[in-house]
């Protein structure tokens, strides 16, 4: 059933302690929420959410693109098997050129609306079978006492998996950190640290000596130079997780660089959701894991990325536990996570309640 109407409504979400991005620190997350209907009622939501620092295009120029695109979409047939994720949206949006962010919002809006249309929920109308629920990689945040308090809290509600972000501040507190936050899951839980490019060799080989690295899953973008990522495994044996190098290096000369084990999926970074599962199938042939990752979306955002983690990488603990961050939602329903997983609607978006405290609605 073709889209009938378009609302677009702009957001913005208070951050409880900040979001520090290179260059800036945001005190709130700003985005644009996309709902479209059918003659039948169904209805379908998508994300806009560009991350400064992470996308190329702003919240204007985003806004704009998608006030230009819904006319043309109006009424467009769906082509069959969009649900395949394997080319069909693009086709079905021509030769439009669609900013990253932009083209997530749209493929969410068209998927959950063909769940809608087929009564079921968006992870079983992507791959059949998919499981109910997904787990949940905590997010650590703060000075070495509150990081062991939150590890401490998500561990006794069922988290199997923390994230750690390190080469922020002090390079002994980091080692501090990760150290304390392992003895006190005393293995209950692995660690997944996140570097963002922040050493060269000799510091990135010098932390992973000094920590206890029999904990650790892996370390995310640990080099400034990615070149040297195989000299890194060579002498620390932790695996590796690629994050950015995915925006401006092919995945085929990623995966042949020893160590590289873990790709860092971030649809909204990457340009979609076709482009995500393109890159999931390869992993998965090249024998790497997929790790579906948040950009700081909205809980509507963070419910499509629940759903496509469960279609293309299940059980592996997701990186979607960035809504304790906000103080507040665009939907008034809390997005809950109990025992280290996020619950999957089996119909999709059901009953969905704006919250209009944080939403302008612009006009078409």
């Amino acid at each position: 059933m073709p889209i009938l109407s378009f609302k677009i409504f702009h957001y913005r979400l208070p951050l409880r302690n900040g979001l520090t991005i290179p260059g800036k620190a945001l005190r709130e997350r700003e985005g644009l929420l996309l709902v479209v209907n059918d003659e039948n009622g169904h209805r379908g939501y998508g994300d806009i959410s560009p991350l400064p620092g992470l996308n190329a295009e702003t919240i204007t120029t985003a806004r704009a693109q998608l006030v230009n695109l819904c006319p043309l979409l109006r009424r467009k047939p769906f082509p069959p098997g969009i649900e395949n994720l394997d080319g069909k949206i693009a086709s079905w949006l021509s030769e439009e050129s669609i900013a990253p962010s932009v083209l997530v919002g749209v493929e969410s809006a068209v998927l959950t609306l063909k769940a809608g249309e087929e009564e079921e929920g968006l992870a079983a109308l992507l791959q059949k079978n998919s499981p109910k629920t997904v787990a949940v990689s905590g997010l650590l945040h703060g000075e070495t006492s509150a990081v062991v308090a939150q590890a401490a809290e998500l561990v006794a509600g069922g988290f199997q998996s923390l994230k750690l972000k390190v080469g922020e501040t002090d390079f002994k507190k980091d080692i501090e950190k990760v150290n304390a936050v392992s003895d006190a899951v005393g293995g209950k839980a692995i660690l997944r640290l996140d570097a963002n490019r922040a050493w060269e060799l000799s510091e990135a080989v010098e932390f992973a000596r000094r920590i206890d690295f029999a904990a650790v899953e892996y370390i995310e973008e640990p080099l400034k130079d990615i070149s040297k990522l195989p000299a890194f495994y060579a002498e620390t044996l932790i695996p590796v997780a690629v994050d950015e190098s995915l925006l401006n290096s092919r995945l085929e000369d990623l995966k042949s660089l020893d160590g590289v084990e873990i790709v860092i999926l971030k649809p909204t970074a990457l340009g979609g959701l076709e482009r995500t599962s393109r890159l999931a199938r390869q992993a998965k042939g090249y024998g790497l894991l997929s790790v579906i990752s948040s950009s700081f979306e909205s809980g509507v955002g963070i419910r499509i990325l629940a759903n496509i983690a469960s279609a293309l990488s299940r059980n592996v603990p997701a990186g979607l536990d960035t809504l304790k961050w906000f103080d507040a939602d665009v939907t008034t329903e809390p997005l809950t996570i109990r025992n280290g997983h996020l619950d999957l609607p089996q119909r999709q978006c059901p009953d969905i309640t704006l919250n209009p405290a944080v939403l302008t609605e612009i006009p078409l």
